[in-house]
């Protein structure tokens, strides 16, 4: 049983552009979104892709159709962006003259930020381990993940200190960390 995970981040929004963060609330994407998410359906176009996830977020959701034509897609909590409580819908700006301490930790000492509004880096990387070793056991084929930065970010980290020494599967890299 072959798997192969093609994962990508939701198109850019309104409010990346206005450096607002967004975490679980949502911000249309901008056109460039719309176009990059249409060049990478073009770019996939030849790959059989057998299943979609995304996170039930309306942007991510609306890069995957927009990659995949309206194929079926599965939405997965797990998928979500981090929660950032009171942050979210704020720029970066006003979370900078209201919280710089956390703000500092979160952007220069991420394993240090705990968010006691939401979540905290450790909990992401956490549920997206858990979707990976479920996809590993459950899945194979062709698969195209959409996500969020934060989350993109957590799944990287966590591959990245996967080791494979003896070129064992992922599966099983995946079945001994969870």
């Amino acid at each position: 049983m072959s798997l192969t995970v093609f994962i990508t981040r939701h198109g850019q929004t309104e409010w990346n552009i206005e450096k607002r963060m967004q975490g679980r609330l949502n911000s249309p994407l901008t056109d460039k979104g719309k176009q990059d998410a249409l060049k990478l359906g073009q770019r996939l176009a030849q790959t059989k892709i057998t299943k979609v996830f995304s996170s039930p977020s309306g942007r991510a959701l609306e890069t995957a159709q927009i990659i995949t034509n309206g194929e079926a897609i599965v939405k997965d909590e797990r998928l979500m962006e981090i929660m950032l409580g009171k942050w979210q819908g704020k720029t970066e700006e006003e979370i900078w003259e209201n919280d710089p301490l956390l703000f500092a930790q979160y952007w220069q000492h991420p394993n240090e930020y705990d968010n006691p509004y939401g979540e905290s880096f450790q909990n992401v990387i956490d549920r997206l381990r858990a979707f990976l070793a479920e996809l590993t056991l459950t899945t194979s084929g062709n698969v195209l993940v959409v996500t969020h930065g934060v989350a993109l970010r957590a799944i990287s980290l966590f591959v990245a200190s996967c080791q494979f020494i003896n070129f064992g599967t992922a599966r099983q890299i995946l079945r001994e960390q969870v």
